[in-house]
């Protein structure tokens, strides 16, 4: 999908932004509610194609109305604690790759997600309780 696609598909959320990035980063898309109930981003690979997108966490403290919940199966991502859905996951089979304590990933579904910050902070390396968001990407991303 390009960029333009991407952009199209996201109105369906609300007003997409481009973020520009840094010198050597990708750009990205952003569209995201007022009431911070849904923070999605676009990533753009090399090619000018959608290569992945990164829902973030609501917080709650500042959702008006109903967040977005993002599910695999029965599991809400968001609801339960990170290393419950880390067994869930290798429970039904499915390899979950943790050498970066902070983005675990799920490398054949090409699913990642993020355990850094957060209000709930646990265990010596600091990593967050719940995930702070969960990214979808195109096969081959974490090769």
């Amino acid at each position: 999908m390009s960029i333009d696609e991407a952009r199209n598909v996201m109105t369906l959320w609300g007003s997409p932004e481009d973020v520009f990035a840094a010198p050597g980063e990708a750009p990205r898309l952003r569209v995201r509610d007022e009431g911070l109930t849904r923070d999605i981003f676009a990533h753009i690979g090399d090619d000018g194609t959608v290569s992945a997108i990164e829902v973030w966490k609501p917080i709650p403290s500042k959702c008006q109305g109903e967040a977005v919940r993002v599910l695999y199966g029965d599991m809400d991502i968001f609801a339960l604690p990170a290393n419950d859905v880390i067994r869930s996951f290798r429970d039904r089979g499915i390899e979950v790759d943790e050498s970066d304590p902070f983005y675990p990933n799920c490398p054949r579904l090409t699913l990642g997600f993020n355990r850094e910050g957060g209000d709930d902070i646990e265990g010596e390396l600091g990593v967050a309780r719940f995930f702070e968001s969960v990214l979808v990407a195109r096969p081959g991303y974490y090769e």
